[in-house]
């Protein structure tokens, strides 16, 4: 029987594979493990780290593009 008190943590658990499976790029069709949400489960902290590197690099940027235009 389910367990009520695991709710939070399985609707997180989707909220994460979801992110993942869009980090992995598996939405795309041509993607070898497209459809697949095995081992994303292991990959998912590289791919957490991967994006927010992407979004401290381009929150850099941005800053950096408004300090030129002043």
């Amino acid at each position: 029987m389910y367990n009520p008190n695991w709710l939070k943590e399985d609707q997180q658990r989707v909220i994460d594979m979801d992110r993942w499976y869009q980090l992995d790029g598996r939405h795309k069709a041509n993607h070898p493990l497209h459809g697949l949400y095995t081992g994303l489960a292991e990959k998912g902290k590289a791919l957490d780290r991967n994006e927010e590197l992407k979004n401290r690099m381009a929150n850099a940027h941005l800053k950096l593009k408004r300090t030129k235009k002043n």
